[in-house]
């Protein structure tokens, strides 16, 4: 037996999922976690990937590699120490690596294989990016039937009953990029159209842990400042903090047993205000190339882990006449993975092995049967 998996491919975190007994179940990883850290690391002999990566990086930072998906497409070569010997990587490869580990966790859960699947990419990805991804797919063991866009994926897991008839701004906001689209609900059937989109993928909650952990640095009484595998806790403490801040006014940072810096949420919404514009500016940006008055959009919704940050909704909201902010009841998080899920249960009966399509954002259409039509150029 074979079955068809759903898999969002993340910066930080990656998630696969499955439609299994009318459902879509999120499929954890060998720790119980339903979000595998997207970090490969090399410890002597061994290859660690997710959270057994994670959990040594303080210790084993130079052959410790994260945010690979930001460096696919690029010249970029990525280096680590295995088996005595300085390897270099391909973003593809370690991407491949973290692949590899999702499928073979849906298979494990599943007990059945597990090789065909339906991959998300952001809505900013270039094609040579969406090719690279292709590639680590397949060096991974999968049989790639589709590779889709963010907010379409998103779209169908919002599903037609809430938004039908809507024109929806949806922004994506994780940990690597971000997506502003705008979304047009069919009144009539469970289509949709994407009317625009614009965004930045090199514009996640990383980018905020970085000027947060900048702060710290400069703001820190210890002297000398900590070496260098220490900086790599001090980025983790920070995304707690960042973590921290959403739901309260003040966070710490231990920088070491004698040091510990206190940041207030207005400090690190200052830290962050360029970023903050970023975001709004893209969202004008969608709605220009859309050619819609922000007073015609019903609904904004808002997914991914970032777009829990307080300041970043205040702007939104203010920015659409504090319009009330929808965020999908399963999860910020699991969006992504919930669509690409119920789009890979609807290909798995129609579509043939081996009939791989990247499909670009401007020409996707969702059919009444869930089936997204491509044109080619």
């Amino acid at each position: 037996m074979t079955l068809t998996i759903g898999i969002d491919l993340g910066a930080t975190y990656s998630r696969v999922a499955v439609w299994h007994d009318n459902r879509v179940e999120v499929i954890p990883n060998n720790n119980a976690s339903r979000a595998t850290p997207s970090i490969v690391a090399f410890a002597g002999t061994r290859q660690l990937i997710g959270d057994s990566a994670l959990s040594q990086i303080d210790a084993n930072p130079s052959n410790t590699i994260t945010n690979a998906k930001r460096q696919l497409a690029t010249n970029a070569l990525l280096h680590a120490e295995f088996n005595d010997n300085i390897h270099t990587f391909a973003a593809h490869d370690v991407t491949a690596a973290i692949l590899r580990a999702l499928r073979e966790a849906a298979e494990a859960y599943l007990g059945a294989c597990a090789r065909d699947a339906v991959i998300t990419v952001p809505a900013c990805f270039s094609r040579a990016q969406c090719r690279d991804t292709q590639k680590a797919a397949q060096i991974a063991g999968l049989n790639v039937l589709q590779i889709i866009r963010d907010p379409v994926a998103t779209a169908m897991a919002l599903g037609h009953d809430a938004y039908g008839g809507q024109t929806v701004m949806l922004v994506d906001m994780g940990g690597g990029s971000l997506d502003a689209s705008v979304l047009k609900f069919n009144s009539t059937n469970s289509s949709f159209n994407v009317l625009a989109t614009a965004g930045n993928s090199h514009l996640g909650g990383i980018d905020f842990d970085n000027l947060l952990l900048a702060h710290i640095l400069a703001t820190a009484t210890t002297n000398p400042l900590p070496p260098s595998h220490a900086i790599h806790r001090l980025r983790i403490a920070c995304e707690r903090a960042k973590r921290t801040l959403s739901t309260a006014t003040i966070a710490t940072v231990e920088i070491d047993n004698s040091s510990v810096v206190h940041v207030t949420r207005p400090v690190f919404e200052d830290l962050c205000a360029t970023l903050f514009d970023q975001v709004l500016d893209t969202v004008k940006k969608t709605l220009a190339i859309a050619g819609l008055h922000r007073n015609k959009i019903n609904s904004v919704v808002l997914v991914g882990g970032s777009t829990r940050i307080p300041k970043l909704r205040q702007m939104v909201a203010g920015y659409f006449g504090n319009k009330p902010l929808c965020t999908p009841s399963d999860c910020h998080d699991e969006t992504v993975v919930i669509g690409a899920a119920t789009h890979a249960a609807s290909l798995s009966t129609a579509t043939t092995t081996n009939s791989t399509a990247i499909v670009p954002l401007k020409d996707l259409i969702l059919s009444a049967n869930h089936t997204l039509v491509t044109k080619c150029h």
